[in-house]
């Protein structure tokens, strides 16, 4: 199956599926893989645990002994990690950034997966000396998480745990019992004109702790979600005057209910229904009547992403705030966010992004710069080029930008990434970690591209702005010289035609 996918994938995308470092499978065909995985989980009912390994850090380590010791160091790693030597033929691993690794381990339980990533886990420390620590996280699908998203967050929460952890480096999600050790705790809607499944469902949820609130059409919901704060809601599709997907587009379109968690119940066991769902933005979905581990291992997961992302709105402002107070502080870039952000966002769609994926690209677009606080305003507004010691203290910003939202990074996605890392280049020239190829993402390559498009036709104290003629030439030579990516700037190139386009329509609509 494995090799299978491999070589689809390369006819498909025409690029190798291996990190060019370390020989593992890289981050595009690990995420390929794990749906895949996800989808035959669902089928057959077959559970494999996810394992994210992260060098703590790695920044720190590369400074210390160079970058070569830290190339050499990831290398290492991953030969304990390869199907040859620690894991099965049937196992996956991949290098999915810069200092992370992830491992599939299909078909096996979690205790078994523990004892085999304590092994690996112990085997590297052993071997590769103490000036390094590896924190890793375990968890199961579908037994901890019932989603690709919860799966991602629950193992980033535990990778959290174990670097903040002074005497556990591998941490595991134990699905005997909740994690706290107490019930947990949340408010669940639940919407079915049908009394007996609505209170069947209560029934189940109520035992575990959750509060409960029914409704029995979509305009008692509706009520129900103005005048209570409700973390989940579980709804049912065959409803009259207001279906199911009418109330979760409704509700999702809407500001203040969008970020509320909205499992589809159904009777409608098809594909059909499942795109319909997904298309009005449904979170998950549960087949009538619902199985009780399974909808009690949904509803813990999806609860505790919406109580961890409950601030992310004033969150959003407040970090918003500061940055158009920074944008204030340097004279030469008024609009520069806005215009990036929507830029980015503009050609985030073109290569076909989630909708979440897309509020982590735009936020990007409006942090990225957040670091500049940091930096001198004398240095921020000279009037002439910059001196060598003045441009690296420039080119800190992007560090002081990641260290002030890095506290945020569940929330903010690859928001955080963009704000690290916009500087890099595709041939490792870039800043401040020397990515190349691979190891940059697409939203921080697009970003990189719409940043630099936006400099260049913006007035600078040691040059005017070029046209956007022009400044649209030098970025396609920066992609034919292998800086930027090709196929971001020709997404660009396309929404600057469009834009220009309308520009001139315009006037002819107008008279």
């Amino acid at each position: 199956m494995k090799k299978e996918l491999q070589y689809t994938y390369s006819l498909d995308e025409q690029n190798p599926c291996q990190d060019t470092l370390t020989g593992l499978f890289n981050h595009d065909f690990f995420q390929l893989s794990l749906d895949r995985e996800i989808e035959r989980s669902r089928r057959y009912g077959a559970p494999f645990v996810l394992a994210l390994l992260d060098v703590d850090n790695f920044t720190a380590y590369n400074d210390k002994y160079g970058k070569l010791a830290g190339n050499i160091l990831l290398k290492g790693i991953a030969s304990f990690i390869s199907p040859n030597r620690g894991l099965r033929q049937s196992d996956l691993s991949a290098r999915i950034a810069s200092d992370r690794f992830a491992i599939l381990l299909v078909e096996i339980t979690l205790p078994v997966a523990q004892k085999v990533i304590q092994r690996i886990h112990r085997e590297i420390t052993e071997t590769l000396g103490p000036n390094f620590s590896l924190s890793i996280s375990l968890v199961s699908f579908p037994g901890n998480a019932a989603t690709k998203e919860t799966l991602f967050f629950l193992s980033e929460e535990l990778l959290a745990k174990a670097k903040a952890s002074a005497t556990k480096n591998v941490l595991w999600n134990d699905d005997s019992e909740p994690t706290s050790g107490t019930l947990p705790s949340g408010r669940i809607l639940v919407v079915d004109d049908e009394p007996a499944s609505t209170q069947l469902l209560s029934s189940m949820l109520s035992s575990k702790g959750y509060h409960v609130h029914q409704a029995n059409s979509g305009q008692d919901a509706l009520q129900c979600v103005v005048r209570e704060d409700i973390d989940l809601i579980l709804l049912d599709v065959l409803m009259p005057d207001m279906d199911g997907y009418e109330l979760c587009e409704l509700l999702k379109r809407t500001e203040s209910t969008r970020r509320i968690p909205i499992v589809l119940v159904t009777a409608l066991d098809s594909v059909e229904a499942k795109i319909k769902g997904i298309k009005v933005g449904a979170d998950d979905f549960l087949t009538k009547p619902p199985v009780r581990d399974q909808l009690l291992a949904r509803v813990s997961s999806l609860v505790r992403i919406k109580k961890s992302n409950s601030n992310l709105t004033s969150i959003e402002n407040v970090l918003i705030s500061l940055a158009n107070i920074i944008e204030t502080k340097d004279s030469n870039t008024e609009g520069h966010i806005r215009r990036v952000a929507s830029m980015a966002l503009e050609i985030g769609k073109r290569f076909g992004m989630h909708k979440d994926e897309l509020e982590s690209l735009k936020l990007g677009g409006i942090l990225h710069d957040i670091g500049k606080v940091g930096v001198p305003q004398k240095i921020l507004n000279k009037t002439a080029r910059l001196s060598n010691i003045e441009w690296n203290e420039m080119k800190k910003h992007v560090l002081t930008g990641y260290q002030i939202c890095l506290p945020l990074q569940q929330n903010l996605g690859s928001a955080l990434e963009i704000i690290r890392h916009h500087h890099e280049k595709l041939d490792g020239s870039g800043y401040p970690d020397g990515l190349n190829g691979e190891q940059i993402s697409l939203p921080v390559r697009i970003m990189a591209v719409v940043d630099m498009y936006d400099a260049l036709t913006t007035n600078r104290p040691y040059r005017p702005a070029i046209t956007p003629e022009e400044s649209l030439s030098i970025v396609e030579k920066d992609a034919q010289a292998g800086l930027l990516d090709q196929e971001v700037v020709k997404h660009l190139k396309y929404f600057l035609d469009k834009q220009h386009k309308i520009f001139r329509a315009t006037p002819e609509q107008n008279g």
